[in-house]
């Protein structure tokens, strides 16, 4: 004989799982979510190295956080701004590592591109979002 046991669903992501308490938890989870003009980026290895991004359109569902960026590169595909935008992948949560370098060209370009559109500018400092002028006070000059 096979038991199986209840199975409880999220109805958000329709995730199953074996307890109420478990499935309740999942439907109260909240993407995180970022104001539009918000610089974050830039530090990583890898792909993203040498890239700054700026959230372009405030966009979640789910418990997605989905939202359109803007990004200048220093790399031969250029820098994507206005209405050229790119994906943050499904599910953009910042961390530590997603502290942009206020030096580095690209952080620079998206400053005058934000500035320019007079779009509020607003910076990840690792933990929290904080206006540029206070990112630039503490030390990251």
């Amino acid at each position: 004989m096979k038991i199986i046991p209840q199975q409880y669903q999220c109805e958000i992501c329709k995730r199953i799982y074996l307890s109420d308490v478990e499935a309740l938890e999942c439907e109260s989870r909240k993407p995180p979510i970022y104001p539009k003009g918000m610089i974050f980026g830039g530090n990583k290895n890898g792909m993203y190295r040498g890239m700054t991004f700026a959230i372009a359109q405030v966009k979640s569902s789910n418990h997605s956080n989905d939202s359109f960026l803007w990004v200048c590169r220093d790399t031969e595909i250029g820098d994507s701004l206005g209405v050229d935008k790119c994906s943050s992948g499904n599910y953009l949560d910042l961390g530590k590592g997603d502290t942009p370098n206020p030096n580095h060209p690209t952080f620079k370009r998206m400053v005058k591109y934000l500035r320019n559109n007079l779009i509020l500018i607003t910076v990840w400092d690792g933990k929290k979002v904080i206006f540029l002028k206070n990112f630039k006070q503490k030390g990251n000059k």
